[in-house]
């Protein structure tokens, strides 16, 4: 009790001194309590046995956490975390890290995700869409390798999104308190990081930006359950203009999906989705 109490009382200080957190979020003390939450968070619902979890603290990346599958890997100056304004917002952005890698190896289906990359590559369904075109589409991939390769990687960013937003909805029922906290913080940092849609739309136009990171952002942050951002400004031009009303278009064909994605539980019946 002594040692999470120091903990706790170290965390609960109102305001961040930059030296002092420094050495507070890269210390080897705090990492054995990260550890001591990640046996907290998964007890026995782990599959295949324990879930390892490696700390670490680096500031020159922009990777904050990540899981292959078996290992928690977070970085705890990672840059959805630092910049927070309170020791303890920056704690709780950390826990939602690691819950949030913890629900991916609870929850998702690396070998599916895997297998429905891979089928694109080669021009073959991992799972068939009912869709009457789809063996055209298949024929159009063998047939156009960098459409391959163009296809396979847009897959893998909206695996990535539909994942996020499907294990946040259970993990808020399976990780009540400071778990669902930990993750909220999480998403408010996104959401406050990310792009207004006008900046992007206008970026797409100017040609700097390409249109499908558009409807990735506005993609997550739906999954995420916030709105587009916006900066409330009118757009610049008509052009603009018939891109943001084409980016609605796209975003509401795909709704009936995303809407499903968020709550099937079966992993290749989502890659299916997808």
């Amino acid at each position: 009790m002594g040692y999470e109490a120091e903990i706790r009382r170290a965390i609960a200080e109102k305001k961040t001194e930059l030296e002092k957190d420094e050495q507070f979020f890269s210390s080897e003390y705090y990492f054995r309590f990260l550890r001591q939450y990640v046996t907290t968070a998964l007890g026995k619902k782990a599959p295949k046995g324990r879930v390892e979890l490696e700390c670490f603290a680096e500031r020159g990346t922009d990777r904050t956490a990540w899981t292959e599958g078996h290992t928690v890997h977070v970085n705890t100056r990672g840059p959805l975390i630092r910049d927070l304004s309170t020791r303890m917002l920056q704690h709780y952005s950390i826990i939602g890290h690691i819950v949030h890698e913890c629900l991916h190896i609870l929850l998702s289906d690396f070998q599916a995700m895997k297998g429905c990359v891979n089928g694109i590559l080669q021009a073959s369904w991992y799972e068939t869409p009912k869709n009457p075109d789809a063996e055209q589409v298949l024929e159009d991939l063998r047939q156009k390798p960098l459409k391959r390769k163009l296809c396979a990687s847009i897959c893998k960013e909206l695996i990535n999104i539909h994942e996020d937003g499907f294990i946040e909805n259970y993990g808020y029922v399976l990780f009540p308190g400071v778990f669902a906290a930990g993750i909220h913080v999480m998403d408010d940092q996104l959401f406050e990081k990310s792009a207004a849609v006008e900046d992007m739309l206008a970026g797409v136009k100017r040609g700097e930006v390409p249109f499908i990171s558009t409807v990735m952002n506005c993609m997550l942050l739906d999954a995420m359950h916030y709105p587009e951002k916006s900066t409330g400004e009118a757009l610049e031009d008509n052009e603009t203009e018939e891109l943001y009303d084409h980016l609605h278009d796209l975003l509401e064909a795909c709704r009936p999906y995303t809407e499903a994605l968020r709550w099937e539980q079966n992993g290749g019946e989502r890659m299916r989705l997808i």
